[in-house]
């Protein structure tokens, strides 16, 4: 079990609560585990099926993942940070 943290223009967009626990060992199946509970999400993460937008970041147990196969710790928890630009 995992616990995701979505950020909080996703939660106002779907009106769910900030985190949602699902069963996965990547962060590929967290992310369908989300599309299971939130239709439509895997869409505003992801441009292609396996592939992050390039705004979209994932942090587990507070470290930035970018493999979305590799194997998740038994439980945790993942963040779901858009990256912001600035100058």
């Amino acid at each position: 079990m995992i616990r995701v943290h979505l950020p909080r223009g996703l939660v106002e967009l779907y009106g769910r609560p900030a985190t949602v626990d699902v069963e996965a060992s990547t962060p590929m199946e967290a992310l369908e585990g989300l599309e299971r509970e939130q239709p439509g999400i895997m869409d505003r993460l992801c441009e292609r099926p396996g592939v992050l937008r390039p705004y979209v970041l994932l942090f587990v147990d507070g470290e930035r993942w970018t493999d979305l196969d590799a194997h998740l710790p038994d439980e945790g928890e993942m963040h779901i940070v858009g990256a912001l630009a600035g100058g």
